[in-house]
């Protein structure tokens, strides 16, 4: 079973430090598998992504620039097709409750921060799994066409259950590149090694993962995209008017860029109270109008069907039988 896969597996790793070659495979690609709730490393993996890739792409980094504002850049085919522009490109997939996160770029790039923001090599658990190797790179980009943000999926059932539905299961019936799109998200979930899932060819394209979030995909909300507390975007009061509490640790770790209110210097549990005290103070705003549920003529009529004994068609038709065989006799 299990063992047997991970003895098998084993030697792969000796072969590949061998066969990669730098000058060919000079991109690295990370996987992170964790529980929707887990929000820390998402925070800082976003941070950091906007922030390199502002830089790489040579905007404007006096700006205060936010997601949708990056989502909205459009490279050109030149920078595209340009291999040493140091950008971070891939995605994020979710369902109710996990996030599947892949992100691609240089190995002696940006790549080099994100294994240090994701803590690979100590990072996996039953809460979180994080696939990378030193000794497992790629030829090409898989993600450019997603742009400088990691593109946002949300599926609007659980993964598990989507993949089992006739649509998908009859060939004949479905599109080829959403088959394509969740055999490769199921893969990612499954994995325990980042070697067999380059030797099978597991990733999935960004048109594959464009059909399934065209077929299959729900809205993104900002809370969807960055945990519970969206991440706040700080350039103008990030040195005055920090929020006491939320802005401990050392404060290199987030330049002007994109700046948070640095809930991932919180742990989950108490970040979750956090939250709560947050939200408890926030009085909920009504809208709607109060509901008049009043109804005093139907009360009354209930009322008084109460009092009267209930109407028998049948036994009318008897009465009236019985008076005209009295006036017949």
């Amino acid at each position: 079973g299990m063992a047997d896969e991970s003895n098998a597996a084993e030697p792969a790793e000796e072969e590949v430090v061998q066969e990669t070659n730098t000058r060919y495979e000079k991109f690295y690609r990370i996987v992170v598998v964790m529980e929707l709730h887990q929000v820390e490393m998402l925070r800082k993996l976003l941070a950091l992504v906007a922030r390199q890739n502002v830089v790489a792409a040579q905007l404007d980094s006096d700006r205060n620039w936010t997601h949708e504002e990056l989502e909205m850049v459009r490279l050109t085919e030149e920078q595209k097709s340009d291999q040493n522009m140091d950008t971070l490109t891939g995605f994020v997939a979710m369902d109710e409750s996990t996030r599947i996160i892949v992100v691609e770029g240089l190995r002696d790039g940006a790549m080099r921060e994100v294994i240090k923001t994701v803590g690979a090599g100590n990072q996996s658990s039953s809460r979180c799994k994080v696939l990378f190797h030193t000794a497992v790179g790629f030829s090409k980009r898989l993600y450019t066409e997603f742009g400088l943000c990691l593109k946002q999926i949300k599926l609007r059932a659980p993964l598990s259950e989507l993949v089992g539905r006739p649509e998908l299961c009859l060939q004949r019936r479905a599109d080829p590149k959403t088959i394509e799109g969740f055999q490769g998200l199921l893969g990612l979930k499954d994995a325990r090694r980042l070697q067999s899932l380059k030797r099978a060819g597991s990733f999935p394209s960004a048109e594959a993962l464009a059909a399934v979030e065209m077929h299959y995909g729900d809205h993104v909300s900002r809370e969807d995209r960055e945990g519970f507390q969206p991440i706040e975007t700080l350039q103008a009061r990030s040195r005055t008017n920090a929020t006491p509490g939320l802005t401990s640790g050392p404060k290199n770790m987030l330049d002007d860029t994109v700046r948070t209110i640095r809930p991932e210097d919180l742990h989950d549990a108490e970040f979750d109270t956090e939250v709560g005290q947050m939200t408890a103070r926030q009085p909920r705003l009504k809208i709607k109008l109060p509901l008049d549920t009043q109804n005093p003529a139907f009360t009354t009529s209930l009322t008084q069907r109460s009092q009267h004994p209930a109407y028998s068609a049948s036994a009318t038709h008897k009465g009236l039988i019985e008076e005209l065989s009295r006036v017949n006799a």
